[in-house]
Formats: C-alpha cells, sequence, structure tokens
C-alpha cells in the first residue's frame, strides 16, 4: 500500500507540473487557469483517497471563509471609487477556492510521501525539461505547433517552461553534493536559455548558480557562460532589446513589461492605493503609453489581462492588501533562499521535502518580478503547498528550540 502510495504522489507531483501546461496547449482548457483548476480537482480527489492525515488540507480549508471576506469587502471599497465585474471576480474566486484547497491537500501527499521518491520525481521531470527545451529550440517534437507560435511541449510558450524548470533546477543543484554536476546543469539549462532566446530562464540560471555554487564556482561559471555568449553565433541584441527599458522602445516584450509597472501606477492613482478588486485587471489601461506602443507594433493589446508579471497585478488589483501580500512572501522567500544556501554548502542536512518547499518558493520570485501568467499557474499552485509545508516545518524548529532552551535552563 505505501508502495502504491509512493509511486502514486510521484504521479501527482508530475501531474502538478506538466498537466495544466498540456491540457491549455491541446485547447483542451481555453485558459492555463482552467488546466490548474481541473489538475486541482485531480490532485484533492487523489489526495482524499490516499491520505493518512490531512493537517495541511484542514488548514486551507479554514483559510478560505477568511480569503472570501477580505476579497469581496475589498471589491465592495472598490466600487464606491470605480466600477467593477462582479461576476468575473466571483468566477474566478471559485477558482481561487478549489485551487487553495487542491493546494492543501497536495501539501498533504508530499508530505507522506517517501522524501527518496520526491528527489527521484523532480531529477527524471529536469532531465526531461533540459531535453524538450533543445527539442523545441529546433522544433522538434511539436504537436500544437499549428496553434501556437513558440511552443515547447507541453508549454504553450518558453517563459512558462522557464518558470517551470527553475524550481526543479533549484532542488538539483541544492541536493547534489557533485559541484561538477551542479555547474553541468546549469550550463544545460543556459544552453536551452540561448537557443530559445529566453531572458526569463537566463535570469534563472544566474539565480540558482548565486544560491547553489560557491564563490570560485559561481565566478568560473560566469566566466563561461559570458564567454559562450561572446563566441557564440546567438545574436545578443535579442537581449539586449528587452533590458533596454528606455523611452524609445520598439521591442513588444520589454513594452509589455514597462506596460506592467505603468498598470500599476495607474491603478493607485485612480484608486489612493486601495487597487482596482481581484480579477479586475483588462478593464483599464488601455490609455497607457506601453499600450499605445504595444498596440501600435502588435495590432492589438497584449498582456492587460495579466499585467505581464505577478506583481503587477497583485499591486494593480489589491493595492495595499497586495503590498502586504507581496511582503510577506519575500520573508517567507528569503528564509527559503538562506535554507537553500545552507544545504547546498553543506552546513545542514537535507530535508527533502523542506528543500523541495524552498525551492518552488524561491523560485517563484521570478515569476512575481520578471514575467507570470496570472495568479492560477502550475508554479502557484506548488507554491501554495510549498508555503504550507514550509510554514508548520519552521513553527515545528521554534517550537523544537524552545524545549531545548527551557530543558537548558
Amino acid at each position: 500500500m505505501l508502495l502504491r502510495q509512493s509511486h502514486l504522489s510521484t504521479a501527482l507531483l508530475l501531474c502538478s507540473l506538466f498537466l495544466p501546461a498540456l491540457l491549455h496547449s491541446s485547447g483542451v482548457a481555453s485558459s492555463l487557469a482552467l488546466g490548474v483548476g481541473f489538475t486541482a480537482i485531480l490532485v484533492l480527489a487523489a489526495s482524499v483517497m490516499m491520505r493518512r492525515g490531512a493537517f495541511y488540507l484542514s488548514a486551507a480549508v479554514l483559510m478560505i471563509p477568511f480569503v472570501i471576506l477580505v476579497l469581496f469587502a475589498h471589491l465592495w471599497v472598490v466600487n464606491l471609487l470605480v466600477p467593477v465585474d462582479f461576476s468575473r471576480a466571483g468566477e474566478s474566486l471559485m477558482l481561487l477556492v478549489l485551487v487553495v484547497v487542491g493546494a492543501g491537500g497536495f501539501a498533504d501527499v508530499l508530505a507522506d510521501s517517501d522524501p527518496e521518491r520526491i528527489k527521484k520525481a523532480v531529477y527524471v521531470s529536469l532531465a526531461l525539461l533540459l531535453a524538450l527545451g533543445f527539442f523545441g529550440a529546433f522544433h522538434i517534437l511539436q504537436p500544437f505547433a499549428d496553434k501556437l507560435n513558440e511552443p515547447v511541449f507541453p508549454f504553450s510558450e518558453p517563459s512558462h517552461f522557464s518558470l517551470v524548470l527553475t524550481p526543479l533546477l533549484i532542488f538539483t543543484c541544492a541536493s547534489i553534493p557533485s559541484t561538477k554536476m551542479r555547474i553541468f546543469l546549469i550550463s544545460a539549462a543556459l544552453v536551452d536559455a540561448m537557443l530559445l532566446q529566453s531572458l526569463t530562464l537566463v535570469v534563472s540560471c544566474v539565480g540558482v548558480a548565486i544560491l547553489c555554487l560557491r564563490k570560485k564556482y559561481l565566478i568560473m561559471t560566469i566566466m563561461v557562460a559570458v564567454l559562450t555568449l561572446a563566441v557564440s553565433s546567438i545574436s545578443l541584441d535579442y537581449y539586449w532589446s528587452r533590458l533596454d527599458l528606455s523611452s524609445s522602445l520598439s521591442n513588444i516584450s520589454a513594452l509589455v513589461y514597462v506596460q506592467g509597472w505603468q498598470l500599476i501606477g495607474a491603478s493607485w492613482e485612480s484608486t489612493y492605493g486601495i487597487g482596482r478588486g481581484f480579477q479586475q485587471m483588462g478593464s483599464f489601461g488601455d490609455n497607457l503609453s506601453a499600450a499605445k506602443a504595444i498596440y501600435d507594433l502588435a495590432g492589438m493589446h497584449l498582456n492587460l489581462f495579466e499585467g505581464s508579471f505577478v506583481l503587477s497585478k497583485l499591486l494593480s488589483e489589491l493595492g495595499i492588501i497586495g503590498l502586504f501580500l507581496t511582503i510577506g512572501y519575500l520573508v517567507v522567500a528569503f528564509r527559503a533562499a538562506k535554507l537553500l544556501r545552507r544545504v547546498a554548502t553543506g552546513r545542514r542536512a537535507a530535508d527533502p521535502l523542506l528543500v523541495f518547499a524552498a525551492s518552488c518558493i524561491a523560485g517563484y520570485s521570478v515569476e512575481l518580478i520578471l514575467r507570470g501568467a496570472g495568479y492560477f499557474t502550475p508554479t502557484a499552485f506548488i507554491l501554495l503547498s510549498s508555503i504550507l509545508i514550509m510554514t508548520r516545518k519552521h513553527a515545528r524548529t521554534r517550537e523544537r528550540h524552545c524545549r531545548v532552551a527551557d530543558s537548558n535552563s
């Protein structure tokens, strides 16, 4: 029974990582959010059947009334200042409830799993993703290429691929003892980044190197990466154009990023920092300078609903509440990064479950600040589970330290 449960937990981890993207790319789900919702149902059903405890699921259920109350109260206040689409917010709120409860169930599944199974599942997933990135760069294994512009199976675009790969790369590089293997994996991810021309993945690789490599190896890896870029035939103009945030922008990706910050400013100005309300992006911002420039270049508005990166959506929609949520996340992410650094440098024994949770939390920072796809993504789903796991682990550690201190006094 335990063996079957362990295999099922591995399958659920793989489903959480890949199934939402597959459902979206294939057209079965009209959006990535619906794919995440379907995955949450699957994970929740499986966790209810196989669980031996339901601590995290119970905690998630207890959170729901508070979340609903806060979001609807916020929408009511916003409606006093600007019009609010309550039907859109209500539909998304039902999905949010499902995802939060599913994340609680998934946390229980991970907590009851064999740690070695988790490690093997992550290692296999990372190897598979690195291979899929290479295939995608050369247009191999693209069953949905007729529907999508730049797919990396099963993802609809390279940035979504990069966001899922990031926590797996962090976990693997923090867990394996071999420095050579860490450098090899980071280098392989950098090759994928160059072939796919993914600035998101380049930033992720730099972050993983900083977290998991000692200083002398970090400097050496950066030098090799710079040398590889210098001698490669891949043009650097693409990357420089994305990094150029001047007023004379002509790159759509850079414009979309600037638009995300402009949306925050427009929202805070019109609502005095309260925000426009949960899932209200898309109802404003088409008159911003970046939005107009995007329309002139692309013939349509882009990313007004998602905000380009999650921080833009959080601050634009939830205002001060979003700011406090961001600060809370950054505190937890700092703890996660500190833990990962200690594990990677051998100063702390590795608990695979805790390292996995910390990797997912730290990896989400790229999605928060650089490139996102809204609230409902595979990485956001696993982030919720990881925060529940890490918060309880941290509380248990503090309780244990207090007991030791009391016994010594």
